[in-house]
């Protein structure tokens, strides 16, 4: 990656969960990131089931909480987020 920024206040090393979600609350708050991550599979298998409530938090604050809430398994399976 040759023309990346020279002077980014932060850089979050690792694209899982955390490093995702950390990067989409600064970007929401205008702070300029780069996240790099070593793994090229974009598209891996998922590393959790269930959200819990903190990552729940996170997505109501990123506008995203009905998809997350919404995905993949049907209401009557019980999911209490």
């Amino acid at each position: 990656m040759t023309d990346a920024p020279h002077n980014v206040p932060v850089l979050i090393v690792g694209g899982g969960t955390i490093g995702l979600a950390l990067a989409a609350d600064l970007g929401r708050r205008g702070v300029t990131t780069i996240l790099v991550e070593n793994n090229e599979n974009r598209l891996g298998p998922a590393k959790m089931v269930e959200a819990n409530v903190r990552a729940m938090e996170f997505c109501r604050q990123l506008g995203i909480a009905e998809e997350v809430r919404n995905w993949g398994f049907p209401p009557a399976h019980g999911a209490s987020y």
